[in-house]
């Protein structure tokens, strides 16, 4: 979405099916993080907020681009002695609640949903799963990739961080 190719084609192929329908990007964020200060508790908060506003404004905590959609919960399921059916248990309960967050998401998406845009008038728009967005955990997460390994690429966990600076590697 970056390069805002998938926006222009995403926005080509309802516009023929549809014409004068408008893309709205939505982008999801979230973050472990701990919310008391006595026994370390700690959720997933998931974020909102949508590809229309401008990045100055998306920077701006201040600007209140994003929008809290959900606390999703964190448990270590000790009962579990297994650590890979305890990973893949965390995983699975995480996409469960992403899942059941985002369900509203799916039949706006295809539906389409009329809202009033800045200069007053009406359009019919199609809010789209675009992008998520999370430091490296979440990422790994999200992705189930494992640990040590790429979530964007296919690179090896020992190659990884030599593409960029390999004529300057020195093990």
């Amino acid at each position: 979405m970056n390069t805002g190719k998938w926006w222009w084609n995403t926005q080509k192929c309802l516009g023929h099916e549809c014409p004068g329908v408008t893309i709205i990007p939505v982008m999801i964020s979230s973050d472990k993080t701990q919310v008391t200060l006595f026994r370390n508790k700690t959720a997933y908060p998931v974020y909102m907020t949508i590809g229309n506003i401008p990045k100055e404004i998306h920077r701006k905590p201040s600007r209140h681009a994003h929008v809290l959609l959900a606390y999703l919960p964190t448990t270590c399921l000790e009962h579990v002695t297994n650590k890979a059916s305890r990973c893949c248990m965390l995983a699975n309960l995480y996409h469960a609640c992403v899942g059941h967050v985002l369900t509203p998401l799916a039949t706006a998406g295809i539906d389409g949903v009329n809202m009033r845009s800045g200069d007053g008038a009406v359009r019919r728009c199609h809010p789209l799963f675009a992008c998520f967005t999370g430091d490296y955990p979440e990422q790994v997460l999200v992705t189930g990739v494992k640990t040590m390994q790429c979530p964007s690429c296919d690179v090896p966990s020992d190659e990884l961080g030599l593409a960029a600076g390999a004529a300057n590697y020195q093990p």
